[in-house]
């Protein structure tokens, strides 16, 4: 789910840099609940579009409105994640989901089906065999901290050996980068494709969990069962299980706080981790 309203190491300095050029670019303004109902935050592709579509389901379903917050941009995402969680419910990547339920104990409710993982893409005609034949070689990818940009730095471990980031506005756009010559290789989701284009697969990356659905602690257990029920359907056994019918183009399926835990640790170096 971008929009306008996306594990540390030996190179934890190397991460800390792009962030801090880019916060510039960053707005201000923490996502708290509105005056009625609960505020919604989402993050990822297309996030207001999907993110429309689900608050109007869950208002209809939960019988209570819900509000919409799309972030501007992945940094401010993760300025509203650090201050206060975000928002009563919250759809976005695992990093952020293990970072929000270890500091303000929000509990993960339901996940986007199935898992995220990332392709190096490089065209045919360079013949590139791996991360090593990128070093000082330009790499497109969404900015950090987006899972995206943290899982390719994280592929290296020696900050002299990294390739030179360049910074995509979307997965797309790193796609097109790469097909007009303007770098050498593109990090972007499996599955993600520019019609006409041919590039060869270097390398994937491990697989993180799907999207997460969190919920803050000031959210009631009545009102959690509900906002499951609308996400996951009433087919299940209980209200822990089964998987949902499409909502905004999504299927969500049952998941728990600790499928994500340990993801957090991929923060550590960004702007504004704490203790870096």
């Amino acid at each position: 789910m971008g929009g306008r309203d996306q594990r540390g190491g030996r190179g934890a300095c190397w991460r800390r840099r792009l962030p801090l050029l880019l916060a510039a670019f960053v707005s201000g303004g923490a996502a708290s609940a509105g005056e009625e109902g609960l505020s919604l935050l989402v993050q990822g592709p297309r996030a207001e579009e999907q993110g429309r579509v689900l608050a109007a389901h869950l208002s209809r379903r939960v019988a209570m409105p819900f509000h919409l917050r799309v972030a501007d941009h992945v940094l401010d995402h993760w300025i509203r994640v650090r201050r206060d969680g975000g928002a009563d419910l919250v759809v976005d990547e695992a990093h952020f989901t293990d970072y929000r339920a270890g500091r303000f104990d929000y509990r993960v409710i339901a996940r986007v089906a199935g898992t995220q993982s990332f392709h190096l893409l490089a065209r045919r005609s360079d013949a590139l065999r791996g991360p090593e034949d990128l070093w000082a070689r330009r790499v497109a990818a969404v900015p950090a901290p987006s899972l995206a940009a943290l899982r390719l730095l994280d592929l290296f471990a020696h900050p002299i050996r990294a390739p030179i980031l360049q910074v995509a506005t979307s997965h797309r756009h790193a796609l097109e980068l790469l097909a007009a010559g303007e770098v050498q290789a593109a990090f972007v989701p499996v599955g993600w494709r520019l019609g006409g284009a041919e590039f060869a697969v270097v390398l994937e990356s491990e697989e993180t969990p799907g999207m997460a659905v969190s919920l803050s602690p000031r959210v009631g257990a009545e009102t959690e069962a509900a906002i499951r029920d609308a996400l996951l359907g009433r087919t299940a056994p209980d209200s822990r299980g089964g998987t949902g019918t499409p909502v905004a183009a999504l299927r969500f399926e049952a998941a728990g706080t600790e499928r994500y835990s340990g993801y957090a640790r991929l923060l550590r170096g960004t702007f504004g981790y704490p203790g870096r």
